[in-house]
């Protein structure tokens, strides 16, 4: 084959062909001018509408055949290798741009998978979370029914301070028989002597076998005006208690030894009262004593306070909102 003649411009080449020009596969120079054409026409990598601009315009200008043809014939070869390593370039750097893509996505999908696993794992029954939840929602239920019925609880409960005023402050749900209620009522006490308003609302446990005889006692001695002595002293001598059940006559030959009751000869009133007291607990959702109501609901201690630091703050409170 014969050398191609020097371009325009071009130092003279003296007959030669620059060894920078390949060579075929018999061993023979290629015309410059050919293979700067075959680089032109290179097949496209293919990187379609996801590839960057920047990406796209690099693989434009290698491919363009002006670029190649305005040099001469040395740097036409060092141009074209040149344009083939990039474009080698520019395609690993796109496949591995599609591979990390990819990588990327299925990463998402197993993120997604894994929330969506620990999230029915923490609502199923009985989960700590569950649990949380459900509390919540009967918390925030009760102390509805707390605020939309306190003038029928205030109405129904028994006031401890010394004046007839049925506008409590806190209402204590208790029970004569349970151990923590007779706990309760020294705070109580000095709740009340520091002038909170305190009532109570009776809630007899079933398994308490003769707290309601004690309650019905109890309800007798306010219809007399003795309400405060006979509950203080319930739980001070418990006496009238009995593993069989304690009547009515029990509590009251019990009783009698302090503060004699004559006047509540009709116990069918006095059940009608105890059944308004266990009513008005239970549509409040009240099952346990004691129980502390207020008028935004459930009172309950925060961490470290005592039960009769907790009273006197409901009853600040109580004041406050009055105002």
């Amino acid at each position: 084959m014969e050398p191609p003649p020097p371009l325009k411009g071009d130092a003279p080449t003296h007959g030669t062909v620059r060894p920078l020009v390949p060579a075929d596969s018999r061993g023979e120079q290629v015309n410059p001018h050919v293979f700067a054409s075959t680089i032109a026409r290179f097949p496209a990598p293919g990187f379609g509408t996801s590839a960057k601009p920047e990406v796209k315009a690099l693989d434009r200008d290698l491919r363009r055949p002006a670029s190649i043809a305005s040099r001469t014939p040395g740097t036409i070869c060092v141009g074209a290798i040149r344009a083939t390593s990039a474009r080698e370039t520019i395609i690993e750097i796109h496949r591995e741009t599609t591979i990390m893509r990819r990588r990327f996505a299925l990463l998402d999908v197993a993120t997604v998978c894994v929330l969506v696993l620990a999230i029915a794992i923490a609502l199923m029954d009985g989960s700590p979370l569950r649990r949380t939840i459900s509390e919540r929602r009967l918390r925030y239920v009760q102390n509805t029914k707390i605020r939309s019925t306190w003038s029928l609880l205030a109405n129904t409960a028994t006031l401890l301070n010394s004046d007839n005023q049925r506008d409590p402050t806190v209402i204590v749900v208790s029970d004569y028989e349970c151990p923590f209620c007779k706990t309760a009522e020294s705070s109580i006490d000095s709740a009340v002597v520091a002038g909170v308003r305190i009532s109570v609302l009776h809630l007899p446990i079933p398994s308490h076998v003769s707290a309601k005889a004690a309650a019905l006692y109890a309800l007798c001695s306010e219809r007399l005006g003795e309400f405060a002595s006979i509950h203080r002293r319930l739980f001070q001598d418990q006496s009238w208690r009995s593993n069989e059940g304690a009547t009515y006559d029990k509590v009251e030959l019990a009783m009698n030894r302090f503060t004699p009751l004559n006047g509540c000869e009709d116990h069918k009133l006095l059940d009608t009262d105890l059944e308004k007291h266990v009513r008005a607990a239970n549509n409040v959702g009240v099952d346990a004593t004691p129980t502390f109501l207020a008028r935004d609901g459930v009172i309950r201690p925060r961490s470290g306070e005592s039960l009769t630091a907790m009273l006197l703050r409901a009853g600040k409170d109580s004041q406050q909102s009055s105002k």
